[in-house]
């Protein structure tokens, strides 16, 4: 049982790690160098990882025999599912202002100016707080150890995560950026403003 605990927490700190690495413009630049023609479908790559991982994931996570934190009631299970129907829809609007091409890496990323339309002009990170519904939602549906573990690595990686790709957005946009984040808050739309 406990062996399961640490192998889930051990997946999501090196998933999540690997995940932001890559995702590094020092690792990009070294691959863009030194080996171009990898490079040349470096997004596609990436988003197979990220991908692949989660399924590979998902097979373990099916496989072995869960543990439940309390007994859940159906009502908790029908807000489960409401909460992570929320996220799904957050994250599929957050999705209309990406080229899928681009975001798969067929096309090269166009960075010429900030887009803010759509979801994003009332929330600066919309695949995360999409994310943030869903996995407590899974939690609500089925609260058990395994899922609160995976839970708390990865809204402890959130944290991390948003730090180093608003780093990233500033030194890709500047002044824009800073001034779209004075503007539109970070994880909870603001749909009154």
């Amino acid at each position: 049982m406990y062996q399961s605990y640490l192998i889930i927490g051990i997946f999501w700190v090196v998933y999540l790690g690997l995940h932001s690495l890559f995702a590094t413009d020092t690792i990009k630049t070294w691959f863009k160098r030194r080996v171009p023609w990898v490079y040349k479908y470096y997004r596609l790559y990436y988003s197979f990882f990220s991908v692949f991982g989660m399924l590979l994931f998902t097979v373990y996570i099916s496989l072995i025999e869960s543990h439940p934190i309390w007994s859940n009631p159906t009502t908790t299970k029908y807000v489960g599912m409401v909460v992570a129907a929320w996220g799904v829809i957050i994250i599929k609007q957050s999705f209309k202002a990406y080229s899928l091409k681009e975001f798969l890496g067929l096309d090269e990323e166009q960075h010429e100016q900030l887009e803010i339309r759509g979801i994003q002009s009332k929330v600066r990170h919309p695949l995360y707080s999409g994310t943030i519904l869903v996995i407590i939602g899974l939690f609500l549906y089925s609260p058990t150890y395994e899922i609160l573990i995976s839970m708390t690595v990865i809204f402890a990686y959130l944290v991390v995560g948003i730090r180093l790709e608003e780093r990233k957005l500033i030194r890709t946009f500047g002044e824009a950026y800073l001034d779209y984040r004075n503007k539109v808050p970070m994880l909870i739309p603001n749909f009154f403003g």
